[in-house]
């Protein structure tokens, strides 16, 4: 009973921690105003979601056609498996901070907004849930590398 009340109660404070700044709770004008500032990146939002759908299930297709195979991080399917994610999570977010230093009219935050609001998140939601994603990624792959 106190378990399932300590759950929920975690639950709920993630959840409020990511929702917080999502787009549902602004004002129309800066939903509006929002709209507007992330409409160049629609495309490019649009490609990284479906991208990270893409390599979630390619990965997971190519663990299970490839045998065990001794690696730098242990070889464990665990490990390859948050290596692999965590490898596309950080590479579009260089690949944003790359562009952002080479196009002009690129901006680092606008596309790590408008990807947000592909997620039905706000940039700070994106920001936090980015990185639980990231410390997830990183357990499993410090546990597959001693499994």
């Amino acid at each position: 009973m106190i378990d399932e009340f300590i759950s929920s109660v975690v639950k709920e404070f993630i959840e409020g921690i990511i929702q917080y700044d999502a787009p549902e709770k602004l004002s129309k004008s800066a939903r509006e105003a929002m709209a507007r500032r992330i409409a160049p990146y629609r495309l490019s939002s649009t490609l990284v979601s479906y991208g990270m759908m893409v390599c979630l299930i390619g990965v997971i297709i190519f663990l299970i056609i490839t045998p065990e195979q001794t690696s730098l991080c242990g070889g464990s399917y665990l490990a390859r498996f948050a290596l692999y994610m965590l490898s596309y999570t950080l590479g579009a977010g260089l690949l944003n901070l790359l562009l952002s230093g080479i196009i002009r009219s690129w901006r680092f935050a606008d596309f790590h907004e408008a990807c947000a609001y592909r997620w039905r998140l706000g940039p700070g939601g994106l920001s936090i849930a980015l990185t639980l994603w990231g410390l997830f990624l990183t357990s499993l792959l410090l546990i597959g590398m001693n499994l």
